[in-house]
Parts: C-alpha cells; sequence; structure tokens
C-alpha cells in the first residue's frame, strides 16, 4: 500500500508539473510576441488593397504576383461551418478544443485557422514545412518487473524530426533517452541502472490550424529499448512496443524558430518478462524550420520575401 501510494503520488505531482510548465511557456511567450504582433499588423495595414475584390472586401481567388502565390483568407462567413453541427454546439459549451475544417474542399478554400491562438496573418506554418527540434526534460520511470524491480526519475533528451502536411497535420520522428535508477521491491537503489533508448513515429493534430499558438495531440508507434541488470543478477537486454501518446503546445516565435513543450505518456506493452510501463515524459524543446517555398498570405509582406 505505501508503494501503491507513493507511486500515485508521483504520477499526480508529474501531471501538475507538466500543466504548470506548459503554462509557463504560454505566459513567457505570450509577453515576447505580443510586440511582434503590433509591429506586424501596422506593416500590414496599408498593403495589398490592388488584390481585394470590392464587391466582397476580400480576395475571392488565388493571385499570382511577380511568381508569388498569394492565398486568399476567408472571413466566417464564407466557411462552410463544422463538419457536425450538433458536436461543434457541445464542443463550445463544454469549452472542448474545436473540431476541424470540412473535408472534399480545395487547399486556398479550407479556412487555415478556427479563429483562435492568434492566427497567422502574412505568413504560415506551411511556408516552412519541416523541422529539426532538441529537447530536455524529465522522465518518471515505471515497474520494470511487477513488484520486484521499479525504476527512478532522471534526466531525459532527444531529438525529432517533422513534417507539417497540413495547416492541421504533421507527422514526427522521435529519438529519445534516459538513465534511470532501479529499485527492489522494499525500495532500496540497486547498483545498477535502466539505459533507455526510444524511437518511435507520431501524427499530431492541431486543431486551432495556423494560429501562432499551436496546441496539439500526438499518437505514434516505436519501439524502446530496456537495458539492465535485475534484484537476482540477471541481465535483460529487451526491446518493446511502444505507443507514445500526450498532448503539448507550439509558440511561433519567429519564420524559422518555435519554442514547444509537451507531457507524453511512454506506453510501453509487456513482453518478455518485463511488465507494462507507463513512463511519463515533461520536457521542452525548440524547434528550427526549414524547407521554404515562396507563398504568401494576404495580407502579405510588401518585400515577397519568404517568410
Amino acid at each position: 500500500m505505501p508503494r501503491l501510494l507513493l507511486r500515485c503520488c508521483r504520477r499526480s505531482l508529474a501531471c501538475c508539473l507538466a500543466a504548470a510548465l506548459i503554462v509557463g511557456v504560454v505566459l513567457a511567450a505570450s509577453a515576447v510576441g505580443q510586440g511582434a504582433d503590433e509591429s506586424s499588423a501596422a506593416a500590414h495595414d496599408d498593403v495589398g488593397p490592388q488584390l481585394m475584390d470590392p464587391s466582397s472586401g476580400f480576395l475571392s481567388q488565388p493571385q499570382t504576383v511577380d511568381g508569388w502565390e498569394i492565398l486568399p483568407t476567408f472571413p466566417e462567413a464564407y466557411n462552410e461551418g463544422p463538419r457536425f453541427p450538433a458536436l461543434s454546439r457541445l464542443n463550445e459549451r463544454l469549452l472542448l478544443l474545436p473540431l476541424p475544417p470540412p473535408l472534399g474542399r480545395e487547399e486556398w478554400e479550407r479556412p487555415r485557422h478556427m479563429g483562435r491562438g492568434e492566427p497567422m496573418s502574412g505568413t504560415s506554418w506551411l511556408n516552412r514545412p519541416f523541422h529539426v527540434d532538441w529537447f530536455v526534460g524529465g522522465l518518471f520511470g515505471d515497474e520494470l518487473i511487477g513488484a520486484r524491480l521499479d525504476q527512478g526519475n532522471d534526466a531525459f533528451g532527444g531529438v525529432r524530426l517533422g513534417w507539417d502536411c497540413d495547416h492541421y497535420w504533421g507527422m514526427e520522428l522521435r529519438y529519445a533517452g534516459s538513465k534511470l535508477g532501479t529499485f527492489d521491491s522494499g525500495g532500496a537503489p540497486l547498483a545498477g541502472a535502466s539505459r533507455l533508448g526510444m524511437a518511435d513515429l507520431s501524427v499530431a493534430y492541431y486543431p486551432w490550424g495556423d494560429a501562432r499558438w499551436r496546441p496539439y495531440l500526438t499518437l505514434g508507434a516505436g519501439v524502446a529499448g530496456f537495458s539492465f541488470v535485475d534484484d537476482l543478477g540477471q541481465r535483460f537486454d529487451e526491446t518493446l512496443l511502444t505507443l507514445p501518446f500526450g498532448f503539448g503546445v507550439k509558440y511561433y516565435m519567429q519564420h524559422w524558430l518555435v519554442l514547444r513543450a509537451d507531457f507524453l505518456d511512454n506506453l510501453a506493452l509487456a513482453d518478455s518478462g518485463l511488465a507494462t510501463m507507463h513512463n511519463l515524459s515533461i520536457s521542452v524543446g525548440t524547434e528550427i524550420r526549414f524547407g521554404a517555398r515562396p507563398r504568401s498570405y494576404y495580407p502579405f509582406h510588401p518585400n515577397f520575401g519568404i517568410w
């Protein structure tokens, strides 16, 4: 019972730390980004009127200027509405995340964002759809062998390579590792440590679309390698199937720089004498965006530079 209580307290603390970390990143980045938003809005106030349809007041078709494709941003009145109206109303009442846009629409017709999280103006996440990032944080280990061997907590880090294939969807390839202390059933530390390495591919869903603040949900699949010596002196070198899932938030600092924080359950499925593990991780990181394409969004930057 004391061990179970300790485990519950440890995981509750991990969840609280994850929430506090993400809120802190959000508040800090908001203060930095407020001034940039005001200056960007002033620069865009008087550009591009010649591309607007006088009868409607917005771009009705994509425009090409000096080889640059200018994509329109439609007002809310021209959106077709949610895919499931009843569920959307329930969504708003419960303050849940907004639903994705309707299916079967052309890219330039479909709304790039849901009107939340400071929608992007003059640029887009898809202008640089690829990213590489590194992250650091903490890993809260779970039982290695049921009722016999437990893992401690320690530093955690790794790298990712990602691709935003849509305003609302992306993919990420991750490699991460850690070295956790091991403990016997009585809580006494053992001499060795558990060496953990993970590699997985995940799908990310961005419910707010093309916005400066980009919360996301993620689910993936991969493998994790565990190397350790148990309390009986037997060595284990095993590879387990993993299903990492969780949530996080990204903040668009500059056209090439993004801050992010996430909380994941690195679920490892039982096999080869090892238990099913919920190894929780909290991390913060920095993305470097690349793969710029000559595309802009009204209102666009007057020098037509690749944002």
